[in-house]
């Protein structure tokens, strides 16, 4: 029994190793019916088995290199005995010198007809389409022929060769093959002294014989998936023990890799139902039955092996999965304006090169800095764009250095020259070392070309055939369904190069026609090596890519920048429920909708989110952003947001509706519909109660561009004016720069300063302010939260370099762009640079917004995101119309936005609100119902005599505040009695005034304190009740004395007292009532009078509750 049980164990154990190691050839792990060594896909979920685990899989190079050449024929001095591999013949050199130095046969041997010269295997079987033996003449023999055999187990031999045999006298004998069958060995026997063959035997060749070498065919399609690799697959994304290519869904984010992957679009499909056809590989996808090619684009690495892209997650039900959709909760806010940055940063990407030497040959920089190209509005969007970060010379080039710097990507360019390389063909092979280090320790990018590649570890040889073509998935995803489609690229010149590496792992992403490597990217480490330097270094001028050598140039790139951002990931979760911001309807957690606060609706219900559906007329272009708030489906919302800050900051609440008119606070002129307008009450908010003071240095100089005379035009800027955000502005001239010091600026309440240039292309101190000024300026602008706008020449001591290469027409760029000039105060949507000095500016060190860019892309103006700096590179047209005072024309529409651009930067967060709390009982007026506590609520005491029959119950919550008396009460509880500002009509648009509403001592608006009447007749007062005795003509005439009143009273020392009846049946039960006769009902608890409602038909007693003050 225990040899039973070792037994049942061992096999266990050894079953499990095979699997791992494809030995045992009857495996089905999806139960298809195909075994695993012939299955193209091991899980049927619809990914060929070598997309999910590469490493496990032969790729086309990896192939088709020879894994041991033996000879029945004895070596020579020092060279392998028959029988032993050779492994001079396949060392990757075509030339190993002289038979002391390369291999060679041993003399006095004799190659008998029928016999194998060379057997050659391969790790896999394969197709060739030709066998090549690099030799001297007479290396193999100075006589015969032979022809191409193949092999699967190495005794059964296919012979390939068609026709007479091959020569195998001369210096490169080729033996080509058109079977399109796979074989493992592939022989080389002599068949003769004739080409025809005959049993003539020939004496073996001693002289020397270098390499063997092999292309595989191209018209049998080779197929990484049906070549696995031996041993333990230990690809496995997500750690759970089986290998991608055996797991349905790789990356464990619980959706199907077949989803993710493209190969359906059922995301509740995880396994592809039958026909498997003979490969494994659903009929399905294939491009036709067995074909072994897909027939869709795979998507596979950008979600399936990536948790982080949950392809079945669609948080808004719009139809479009939250990865592709822009917008993932459909509050009509991009996902990126809420901090969602997955599989993209919210930077540029730095890209360091060694300017000098050929450390920058190849690099486009024009389309790399090309906006349109790169950047949040780019073909790639990616990244924020792209810097470029030269560095002098190669000695501060260090690990700490490209640390220091944060570059991400290092460009390694070389020249075009073949080898033997001189030290101007590439960088040293020391800083190449120092690069290697830098980006394995610290996860960073190199983007290597040509002659740089043997410090790689890589060889090129200059064997390239056009046309070069996508490889594989990579190479199809990269550049076929790429960013700029393309198809190949042709290389040209008299150097075209191809790769390889027998040390080193990589991929593939283009081969040239024989299937050689030309663009690959190594596996351990973000390295890419493009072998070829003449067409980079041909097009490195380019600005946008339009042909297909450009596009692959572009896409590569973009692969690369792919290859740095797809891992990371970053979202915001501002009121920290746990729900990221980009799928959270109510981001700060104050109750108002994003949707609301960012301005893209005015419906204050809450959780707000659009209705939209992909490919319905909501959302026509199916990118998840509803087209009501894109409607002309670019992804960049039509209106101006106000996101940042409102949606993120709790204490700005929009949706704030306190007297239920279905108008907001912070629209509405008269929050609590007591009639008197919130700006009456004391609720104001400016951002800036005084002018606008602007600095600026006064010389010809420091004035340049400082349009005094538009902006002091009040039609222009002020109250009155298109721009009326500032009462004014107050211009300030400092007569010299020592005058201009951090504490003078702050004693001269300077709220920007304006720092002048001249107009030419030049950095003299005649061209712009000293940089120790404006150093004064910067540190004074950081430390007080101050505004500052520079003009041109003064860039560069802001961290900032201009360039006078600017291209018209100059546009808007993005959000910004949109909002500063397409729908600023002045609209204007292009620009023309004039002079001989166009500048466009861009910076190393600091993050900055662009609002224009010109027509190659670049930057034209731009702000500071982290200080309150506009920049204005381009000083000719700021000086051409200094002295001007309309704006007339679309130079001066431009240069008005920009001034009042640079104001709006400097008032954000500026703006302060003030209330004010009469009765200090903690509610602001704007919101009190009574303000002043008296009992007697505002909408009565105000000036427009409200009379009580007009009130209603106010909103549940308005108040009087604790220690009035009065009731909740106003004018309006909905919306059908307010205007559009949310006035209540009853009052007018103008509102009531504050009347007493703010004075306690009078209760206005409770008690009658109408005067008499005394215009016209005055009438007699014919009735009264006295207590001083007195009545009638012959008793001072009075109450007849007193003059328009209804009754009067008057006693010197006793109150008057109506007659008290203690209940109601009593009073009903006076048996001869008189009109006018006044009790007091006791339970009733009011003032009773005997009189009629309708007109003296009827009479009875009627209860007098409400205090009023009629005209009637």
């Amino acid at each position: 029994m225990k040899n039973l049980s070792f037994l049942i164990k061992f096999f266990a154990i050894c079953l499990f190793l095979s699997i791992g190691t494809h030995i045992v050839k009857a495996q089905d792990s999806d139960s298809d019916g195909i075994t695993d060594v012939s299955d193209l896909d091991d899980d049927n979920d619809g990914i060929p088995d070598a997309e999910e685990s590469p490493d496990c899989f032969y790729t086309v190079y990896e192939a088709n290199r020879i894994a041991s050449v033996i000879s029945t024929l004895n070596g020579g001095v020092g060279d392998p005995a028959a029988g032993s591999t050779i492994p001079l013949l396949y060392n990757d050199n075509p030339n190993d010198g002289t038979t002391v130095t390369a291999y060679n046969f041993a003399a006095l041997q004799t190659i008998t007809s029928g016999s194998a010269i060379f057997t050659v295997q391969y790790p896999t079987p394969v197709v060739l389409k030709s066998l090549t033996v690099t030799q001297a003449a007479s290396g193999m023999a100075a006589s015969g022929f032979a022809k191409l055999y193949g092999s699967n187990d190495g005794v059964a031999y296919t012979l390939l060769t068609t026709g007479a045999g091959i020569s195998i006298s001369g210096t490169n004998p080729t033996f080509t093959n058109t079977s399109a069958t796979a074989y493992l060995y592939y022989q080389i026997r002599y068949i003769g002294t004739v080409s025809a063959g005959n049993a003539t035997s020939v004496a073996a060749g001693t002289a020397a014989i270098h390499e063997i070498a092999s292309l595989l065919s191209t018209t049998t399609v080779y197929v990484p998936s049906a070549h696995p690799k031996p041993g333990i697959c230990s690809v496995d994304t997500d750690i759970d023990g089986i290998p991608n290519h055996l797991d349905t869904d790789s990356d464990g984010d619980t959706c199907p890799d077949a989803y993710e992957g493209g190969a359906t679009s059922n995301k509740t499909i995880s396994i592809l139902p039958a026909p498997y056809g003979t490969n494994g590989l659903a009929n399905a996808v294939e491009t036709s039955a067995d074909s072994g090619q897909v027939s869709y684009v795979s998507t596979y690495a950008k979600y399936a092996s990536n948790s982080n892209q949950n392809l079945c997650s669609d948080t808004d039900n719009d139809g479009v999965p939250n990865p592709i959709d822009i917008d993932d909760d459909n509050d009509g806010v991009l996902d990126t304006t809420e901090g969602d940055f997955c599989g993209r940063i919210n930077r540029n990407i730095r890209v360091g090169y060694l300017a000098s030497g050929a450390g920058d040959d190849g690099l486009a920089s024009n389309m790399l800095l090309n906006l349109n190209n790169f950047g949040p509005y780019g073909t790639y969007n990616k990244t924020t764009g792209i810097t470029l970060v030269p560095f002098a010379t190669e000695a501060s080039i260090t690990e700490a250095s490209l640390l220091a710097n944060n570059i991400d990507v290092f460009f390694v360019g070389s020249s075009a020259n073949p080898p033997p390389y001189v030290s101007t063909d590439k960088v040293s092979t020391a800083l190449n070392t120092i690069l290697i280090n830098w980006a394995k320790n610290n996860n960073k990018s190199i983007f290597a070309l040509q002659n740089n590649a043997i410090d790689y570890g890589y060889t090129i040889t200059n064997n390239n055939v056009n046309p070069n073509t996508p490889a594989g998935t990579i190479g199809t995803n990269t550049y076929t369904n790429g960013y700029w489609p393309t198809p190949a690229l042709n290389q040209s010149g008299s150097v075209q190069m191809t790769i390889q590496s027998s040390t080193r792992q990589f991929d593939i992403l283009m081969t040239d026609a024989n299937l050689r490597p030309v663009v690959i990217t190594d596996r351990e480490y973000n390295l890419l090596i493009f072998p070829d330097a003449t067409i980079y270094n041909a097009e490195s001028g380019m600005i946008t890519p339009t042909t297909n050598d450009q596009k692959a140039i572009a896409d590569t790139w973009t692969y690369f920048f792919d290859r740095f951002v797809a891992p990371q990931c970053s979202t915001l979760d501002t009121d920290g429920d746990g729900t990221p911001n980009h799928l959270d309807l109510n981001s700060d957690g104050d109750t108002c909708s994003d949707a609301l606060e960012a301005g893209a609706t005015a419906s204050l219900t809450p959780n707000f989110a659009f209705t939209s559906l992909a490919g319905t007329a909501t959302d026509t272009n199916s990118d998840g952003l509803a087209d009501i708030v894109d409607t002309n489906t670019n992804g960049i919302p039509n209106y101006l947001s106000t996101y940042d800050p409102q949606a993120l900051d709790a204490t700005i609440r929009k949706c704030l509706d306190s007297d239920g008119d279905i108008l907001p606070d912070a629209a509405d002129l008269d929050d609590d519909n007591d009639g008197i307008l919130d700006t009456n009450e004391g609720n104001t908010c400016s951002g800036l109660t005084r002018n606008l003071r602007i600095g600026y240095l006064n010389t010809a100089l420091g004035r340049t561009g400082l349009m005094i005379n538009m902006l002091s035009n009040t039609a222009n800027f002020g109250p009155t004016g298109t721009y009326d955000k500032i009462p004014g502005i107050t211009f300030v001239p400092y007569a010299t720069e020592a005058a201009i010091t951090e504490a003078q600026l702050l004693a001269d309440n300077i709220d920007i300063f304006y720092v002048g240039s001249s107009v030419d292309d030049a950095q003299t101190s005649a061209d712009k302010l000293s940089t120790a000024v404006n150093t004064r300026i910067l540190s004074w602008s950081d430390n007080n939260n101050k505004g500052v706008i520079v003009l041109q020449n003064n860039a560069t001591d802001y961290g900032y370099q201009i360039t006078n290469n600017n291209l018209n027409t100059d546009v808007p760029y993005g959000l910004i762009g949109d909002a500063v000039f397409t729908n600023g105060y002045w609209p204007e949507s292009t620009f023309d640079q004039s002079g001989i000095v166009q500048m466009t500016i861009a910076s190393l060190t600091r993050t900055y917004e662009t609002a224009m860019i010109d027509a190659n892309g670049k930057a034209v103006f731009a702000r500071d995101l982290g200080r309150k700096i506009v920049f204005l590179p381009d000083a000719t047209v700021f000086n051409t119309y200094q002295t001007t005072s309309a704006i007339t024309n679309a130079e001066l529409r431009i240069a008005a936005d920009v001034w009042a651009y640079g104001f709006d930067v400097f008032l954000d967060g500026q703006e302060t609100c003030t209330t004010q709390d009469t009765d200090a009982d903690s509610i602001p007026n704007q919101l009190d119902l009574d303000s002043d506590n008296d009992g007697c609520i505002d909408a009565l005491e105000g000036a427009a005599n409200i009379v009580t029959s007009q009130l209603v119950t106010a909103a549940s919550s308005l108040s009087v505040g604790t220690g009035s008396t009065a009731s909740n009460q106003n004018l309006c509880a909905g919306s059908s009695c307010v205007d559009v500002n949310g006035i209540p009509t009853i009052v007018g648009s103008a509102g009531q005034g504050i009347g007493d509403s703010q004075n306690a001592s009078i209760s206005s608006g409770c008690f009658c304190y109408k005067p008499a009447a005394t215009v016209g007749t005055t009438l007699d007062t014919k009735q009264g009740i006295t207590a001083l005795g007195r009545a009638g003509a012959n008793m001072g005439n009075w109450p007849m004395v007193r003059k328009g009143a209804w009754t009067a009273l008057e006693a010197k020392t006793k109150g008057f007292v109506v007659n008290r009846i203690p209940t109601t049946a009593q009073v009903n039960a006076i048996a001869n009532p008189v009109e006018g006769m006044m009790v007091y009902d006791e339970e009733a608890d009011c003032l009773k009078i005997y009189t009629t409602t309708d007109n003296g038909a009827t009479f009875g007693w009627q209860c007098f509750t409400t205090q009023t003050c009629p005209d009637y």
